[in-house]
């Protein structure tokens, strides 16, 4: 008995900019956690506010690319809007704390 191999169907394989945008969506949650957890800054603001958007970027890179299947890329799209939908809601709470002088 001898093991086929099947060709490799381009069509089928994901892209790597789909798990890029999920892989940068959750390193961002994890130092989001850290963040809420430890109220430490782990990451400069610089390398963490941008994580977001990077992986925004990828997961539309990974639309962009129509030979591929893009359902890492959608997820990818969702999880770093969920990150955005996330900060705003923080903000939003952080203007309802009223220090007292």
């Amino acid at each position: 008995m001898e093991l086929q191999v099947k060709g490799g169907n381009t069509r089928q394989s994901e892209t790597r900019f789909g798990m890029a945008s999920i892989i940068l969506a959750l390193i961002f949650l994890v130092f989001l956690n850290a963040l809420v957890l430890t109220e430490r800054m782990i990451l400069p603001g610089g390398l963490f506010m941008p994580l977001p958007g990077i992986g925004l970027l990828c997961g539309l890179i990974g639309l962009a690319r129509f030979r591929k299947k893009f359902s890492y890329s959608v997820f990818g799209i969702l999880l770093n809007g969920a990150c955005y939908v996330i900060l705003f809601l923080y903000f939003v709470a952080s203007l309802s704390v009223y220090p007292v002088p």
